[in-house]
C-alpha cells in the first residue's frame, strides 16, 4: 500500500474511501456544522508528515 485517503481536518489516514470510520467522521462533522470535508489520496509518508495515524478500523494491524 502505497497511497491513502484522507481529508484536510482528519487525523487519521484509510485504505478505502468505503471504510466506515471516514464515512463516520464525515458525517459526525456535517451535523456538527462543517462543510464536508474533501477526500484526498496521500502517500503514507505525506499523511504522516501532516501528523495523521492509521484507521484503525480499515488499516491492517501488520501496516500500522
Amino acid at each position: 500500500m502505497t497511497e491513502v485517503i484522507t481529508t484536510d481536518a482528519s487525523d487519521r489516514y484509510h485504505t478505502t474511501s468505503d471504510c466506515w470510520g471516514l464515512r463516520a467522521g464525515q458525517q459526525g462533522g456535517e451535523v456538527l456544522g462543517f462543510d464536508i470535508r474533501r477526500i484526498r489520496s496521500a502517500s503514507i509518508a505525506e499523511a504522516e508528515a501532516e501528523g495523521k495515524t492509521p484507521c484503525k478500523v480499515c488499516v491492517p494491524e501488520t501496516e500500522r
